[in-house]
């Protein structure tokens, strides 16, 4: 058991999002969109693009018709379930085109809740980490 434990939240983890992961949709989309916007995005610094950029409903639903084009049939109920996260996936994959590796992560960090408890515990130097060792 590890000394702090945080529960993953899976509950936006649909058979359809799974599909869409399965069949590549999701990072091909991603990349397409990088591709048309290629010029906008890279005059536009990081920071600017983490705080204003967003995923729209009709680009969920551009990918729902890519996907179904695909062969992977129309979930409404699991794209509602999933369409947070895959805001979330789509806006990190664009950024790690546009801006790298370490851009990806840093989209993705203030989601992550097992990452952001164990900021907590470190951000106090460490003393709640140290405390569940004695």
């Amino acid at each position: 058991m590890p000394d702090l434990f945080v529960a993953r939240d899976t509950s936006a983890y649909s058979a359809y999002y799974t599909r869409l992961q399965s069949h590549n949709l999701v990072r091909e989309f991603a990349l397409n969109f990088y591709q048309d916007h290629k010029t906008e995005l890279e005059a536009m610094r990081f920071e600017q693009f983490n705080s204003t950029f967003r995923i729209s409903d009709a680009q969920l639903q551009a990918l729902t018709a890519k996907a179904a084009h695909d062969g992977v049939p129309a979930d409404a109920a699991g794209m509602r379930r999933c369409s947070t996260l895959l805001k979330d996936q789509l806006k990190a994959l664009i950024a790690r085109s546009a801006y790298g590796k370490t851009a990806y992560y840093q989209v993705l960090r203030d989601q992550d809740a097992e990452l952001q408890q164990a900021l907590r515990a470190l951000g106090d130097d460490g003393s709640t980490l140290l405390g569940l060792l004695k």
